[in-house]
């Protein structure tokens, strides 16, 4: 009787050899993070999740929102943060399914880290405390910056969203002959 083969080990592997990548990148398509989380990565795919929906509700806000926050400008650019979500996490949730070590969500994306803080905010929160590449006071030190940052921005547009409600009922009246 011949001794059983053992399975083949990938260097570098991070996921179970039984995961179909063509399977995590359409969940990854459908939903950024699903794709992940098939991979058993739940820690991830709950950063990429909460980045997800922090931009689905700043595009739902800029098309049924309140008047004042529809913009065309605000949709294009939430489209690209979108984009810089997605294309990564379905790419991510392909080769880690297929047993490649990537590197976009990994400890080695310090660059991703940031820009995500910097256009989703509180939503890419969890994403800087699963990177290996900050020490625990950097991720103090950016979740308070990040959560005062939000805050204020919020109290700006509560404050400014009258005032702008306002400005857009006078207009009319100031440049009617």
């Amino acid at each position: 009787m011949a001794p059983e083969a053992e399975p083949l080990k990938v260097q570098g592997s991070l996921s179970p050899p039984c995961r179909y990548p063509v399977l995590a990148a359409l969940l990854s398509a459908i939903f950024p993070g699903l794709g992940q989380w098939y991979n058993g990565e739940r820690i991830k795919a709950f950063a990429i999740g909460c980045m997800s929906i922090g931009t689905y509700v700043g595009i739902l806000l800029a098309i049924i929102g309140p008047k004042a926050s529809h913009s065309l400008l605000t949709l294009v650019l939430l489209g690209i943060v979108y984009l810089a979500i997605w294309i990564p996490a379905v790419m991510d949730a392909y080769q880690r399914a297929a047993g490649v070590a990537t590197t976009v969500f990994s400890s080695t994306s310090y660059w991703y880290v940031i820009v995500m803080l910097l256009t989703v905010g509180p939503m890419a929160l969890p994403l800087l405390w699963q990177s290996h590449r900050f020490s625990k006071a950097a991720k103090i030190s950016y979740s308070l910056i990040v959560i005062v940052v939000a805050l204020c921005t919020i109290g700006l547009i509560v404050v400014l969203a009258p005032i702008l409600e306002q400005f857009q009922e006078i207009m009319p009246q100031l440049y009617s002959p």
